[in-house]
């Protein structure tokens, strides 16, 4: 039997990340190092998904790449991009997409599991009719109906 599949992003891990995030918002408030920041969250997160077999730029959908598109353009605004928290919606917006993706796999394959066991079942339903009818069968033979038996043989 399959087993099911782990979550590429634990509650725990997503909390940190956040938080990781937004400790590097917060020092990106500092006018010299929100340089510094943005340099390092594009080597830390990207990094940190990978790690954890989640891409952070790249999807079904091209939503990650619109949403890092926007938040890179209103980071090069200068007065919004010492308050606006950016960075910290991106990996907001990254795990709880991941964690979404999880789920319905998740739940894919639960569906998988138990349509795997109601054809099971219905293959051991059958077979216990199969068993049933051979043991009828068995105890109850049907009659011998040779007709020469009955009749004497012919002079």
């Amino acid at each position: 039997m399959e087993q099911a599949p782990e979550p590429r992003i634990s509650k725990s891990t997503g909390y940190l990340m956040i938080g990781t995030a937004i400790v590097l918002d917060l020092i990106g408030i500092i006018p010299v190092a929100h340089w510094i920041v943005d340099a390092a969250w594009v080597i830390i997160f990207p990094l940190w998904f990978g790690v954890h077999n989640a891409s952070f730029f790249k999807g079904k959908d091209k939503s990650s790449l619109v949403w890092m598109g926007v938040t890179f353009l209103l980071e090069l605004i200068p007065v919004l991009a010492d308050f606006l928290p950016g960075l910290s919606l991106t990996v907001v917006r990254n795990v709880l997409h991941v964690q979404k993706q999880d789920k319905k796999a998740f739940a894919e394959w639960q569906n998988q599991q138990e349509n795997q066991n109601v054809e099971r079942q219905k293959a051991a339903t059958e077979r216990y009719r199969q068993f049933q009818a051979q043991k009828e069968e068995q105890n109850n033979p049907p009659p011998n109906r040779r007709v020469d038996s009955i009749r004497p043989p012919a002079a």
